[in-house]
């Protein structure tokens, strides 16, 4: 994947001839022999793609709970509406 991301952004950079040929060669070198920074960067994209596509997977595989609890992007419980609605009324003195 990073190499066809490299190829790819050579490929445009090339084509706009945005860059001289100091910057350039100096931009090659840079993805040649990457600075140890960048080196732990991508090593920790690298990791962080890895947890995510196992994640992924499990979440996949892993047996649908229904256990009747709210989830993300359920509708609200009308039950729970109207508790909460009759919780936070103000009260008022006789009219």
């Amino acid at each position: 994947m990073r190499k066809a991301f490299i190829t790819q952004f050579i490929a445009k950079m090339d084509d706009r001839n945005i860059l001289t040929n100091e910057q350039w060669s100096h931009l090659q070198k840079l993805f040649d022999d990457p600075p140890q920074h960048a080196k732990i960067f991508f090593g920790e994209m690298t990791l962080f793609d890895t947890i995510s596509e196992a994640r992924k997977k499990s979440d996949n595989n892993a047996e649908s709970k229904d256990d009747g609890s709210w989830q993300p992007g359920d509708a609200i419980p009308e039950q729970y509406r109207q508790e909460r609605n009759d919780r936070s009324r103000f009260p008022r003195g006789a009219e």
